[in-house]
């Protein structure tokens, strides 16, 4: 199961560069996922037809993100917690 994010965190991520170019400006719509296994996650969704723009990668802590932007341009961050 994910948990989508507040929009307050979802900026808060973007301005940290959470992903590629932390300045993002597109007309598009990002959301933050949180789940529990983001290796399968993250390969679900470039079955499905995302592109990959940031492999799993850990950010401090045990804490891994990775992020995939859909066929609509709609960007799709994952994290998953220790």
């Amino acid at each position: 199961m994910a948990r989508i994010d507040s929009a307050s965190s979802i900026s808060a991520l973007a301005g940290t560069g959470f992903w590629p170019g932390s300045r993002l400006s597109c007309a598009c719509l990002i959301i933050a996922l949180t789940v529990d296994d983001i290796d399968a996650q993250l390969s679900r969704l470039v079955s499905a037809g995302a592109q990959e723009l940031q492999p799993v990668r850990d950010v401090g802590g045990g804490k891994l993100i990775a992020s995939v932007k859909d066929p609509d341009g709609n960007i799709i961050g994952l994290m998953q917690n220790p």
